[in-house]
């Protein structure tokens, strides 16, 4: 079969990219930036939105199939609404898909979409009944919260726990929902494609444990080894009042307004209901083993998803006469990082003291919490590790070991910016300040470490990045992943 997917590049959507071609399927992706995309075997790109009816002309043809998956959870108006996106969008792609006869139209819908109390919920209750008017074959699918790297709900909790050695919960984080595991989702959904049989109610596709924000909490510490973080209870009304007006701002929240509604719905299944993603899963992702592999593949921080000026900031001093030279202290450095770097070692369980290709470290800031970084490059005296999402900053720093003829250069090249509007203001209020000191002092316990001399001292400068070399920059990294990856 060929599919038809609206909103194929998220979570959801690259996850039944993977299942559909896993099972021999073709997919043609409705993408924006579909001249972007990388092509791949058996994958298209047709450039167009939901939100724009006559670019979506064709998109569908020689398609079986329609999975619509794209919408949004939150309002950035003018722009992007929920009636524009996931109501009219909704109808677009249904009048698209009747146009091109396809076959099924699969609408993925909400968990609770009907009787939540949120705006999105609504709109979701509206864009079911404009899919249930597709003169073909209609399916609705009602996932639960759909967790992976980047998600809107728990990866939003795991960078609060990251970031914070006090997360605040909502009333008594208490509020029971079901998430399922975004590649679960993907296997139900290409499930619902090949099943001829489907007729009849919506499918609830939720995951197979019942949990609450405080029992996320506590399974975070049990994986990491340590303790649970500790909570604050935030009142409901205050939290809702406080995520509004952040929206309203511009201040990016980690919980927006209607996500927030959601958990306070409660989004478990009722007495009498029934887990449909048992019918295409035949092991379904526990929440334990879940959120350990959410806890290994949080997404890396890109310098221009932060907020302010991009800075460069190098720190490097020339050592001479050492003791141990420059490979040698480049495999020290790789075998065992914390006696080098000032910040320490977060105590958790499995993180590692090597830098490994891939592996992600957790560093321990007074008053900041848990920072993650994973190590992109570990190979001819070069170390670079990249932010990942809950870190303060967005960017990456390099360590090069450089041999010259009497000793070698030590260098720490700094690449980064805020990632958050509230982080600016820590940076502004001190952050800066520590961070500059915090590599002078990783500089320093490399020139003693060598047991040689650096006549000149520590040498450091600070610059912004013009766009152009921030873009430069970030392509050098994406190559350097790129070529990991290969």
């Amino acid at each position: 079969m060929r599919i038809l997917i609206t909103g194929g590049t998220g979570l959801i959507g690259k996850a039944t990219t993977a299942a559909l071609r896993g099972r021999g399927h073709n997919v043609r992706i409705l993408s924006r930036r579909a001249a972007q995309e990388e092509p791949a075997e058996g994958i298209e790109y047709w450039p167009a939105s939901v939100t724009d009816a006559a670019a979506l002309a064709g998109a569908a043809g020689d398609c079986d199939v329609v999975l619509h998956v794209a919408g949004i959870v939150a309002e950035t108006p003018p722009d992007l609404t929920f009636d524009l996106v996931n109501v009219e969008g909704t109808r677009n792609i249904v009048e698209e898909a009747a146009r091109s006869g396809v076959r099924r139209f699969v609408y993925v819908s909400s968990f609770g979409a009907e009787r939540g109390t949120s705006d999105y919920h609504e709109s979701k209750r509206a864009a079911e009944k404009i899919a249930q008017e597709f003169a073909g074959e209609v399916v609705i699918t009602r996932p639960g919260n759909v967790y992976g790297p980047g998600d809107e709900v728990i990866s939003a909790l795991v960078k609060l726990v990251r970031a914070l050695p006090v997360v605040p919960v909502i009333d008594e984080g208490d509020q029971p929902f079901q998430p399922v595991w975004h590649e679960d989702m993907g296997e139900a959904l290409a499930g619902v494609i090949e099943d001829r049989e489907l007729r009849g109610a919506p499918l609830n596709l939720v995951g197979p444990d019942v949990v609450t924000v405080d029992r996320l909490l506590d399974i975070m510490a049990e994986i990491r080894g340590g303790q649970a973080p500790k909570r604050i209870p935030l009142p409901s009304g205050l939290a809702g009042l406080a995520a509004r007006f952040a929206a309203t701002i511009g201040v990016d929240m980690p919980l927006k307004p209607d996500v927030l509604q959601m958990l306070l719905d409660g989004n478990a299944l009722e007495p009498g209901q029934t887990n449909d993603l048992e019918r295409y899963v035949a092991r379904p992702t526990s929440i334990t083993t879940g959120m350990r592999r959410l806890l290994e593949s949080m997404p890396a921080q890109k310098l221009e998803d932060g907020y302010g000026k991009p800075q460069h900031r190098r720190f490097r001093a020339r050592v001479r006469v050492p003791r141990h030279g420059a490979d040698e202290l480049f495999q020290m450095f790789c075998a065992d990082y914390d006696q080098f770097l000032p910040v320490e070692r977060a105590e958790q369980e499995g993180n590692p003291r090597q830098c490994i290709l891939g592996e992600t470290i957790v560093l321990a800031l007074p008053l900041r919490g848990d920072i993650p970084v994973r190590v992109e490059e570990a190979e001819n005296n070069a170390v670079t590790l990249v932010t990942v999402d809950g870190h303060p900053l967005a960017g990456f720093v390099r360590f090069t070991w450089k041999p010259q003829e009497d000793g070698f250069l030590f260098e720490i090249n700094v690449y980064d910016r805020p990632a958050t509007l509230l982080d600016t203001i820590g940076m502004a209020l001190g952050g800066s300040l520590a961070q500059r000191n915090t590599w002078i002092a990783a500089v320093e316990r490399m020139i003693e470490a060598s047991q040689g001399n650096a006549p000149d001292g520590v040498e450091h400068e600070t610059g912004d990045l013009t766009e152009d070399e921030m873009l430069s920059v970030q392509e050098w990294l994406d190559q350097l992943r790129a070529s990991r990856a290969g």
